[in-house]
């Protein structure tokens, strides 16, 4: 794993899951879900970074549901 792996795979890193609307059976289940990052490999095996704070997560073909950054550990919690 190189450093900037752990910018999105670490499990200090959450990620909102936001489904496109009209989503799909598949993606319902993880709309406005919290993901750790140590988790997005497990879950989302073909997803595609697009940048820092966005994440193309391909759960199936045609798939344009993403996840998007929303903290790290230590962030919006006093330290």
């Amino acid at each position: 794993m190189c450093s900037s792996d752990l910018l999105f795979f670490t499990y200090n890193v959450r990620w909102f899951f936001v489904a496109v609307p009209g989503h799909c059976d598949l993606c319902a289940p993880y709309n406005g879900s919290i993901i750790l990052g140590s988790e997005l490999r497990t879950m989302f095996p073909w997803m595609q970074i697009l940048d820092n704070d966005t994440i193309a997560l391909r759960l199936h073909p045609n798939c344009r549901c993403s996840a998007h950054r929303i903290s790290e550990f230590g962030e919006n919690h006093g330290q």
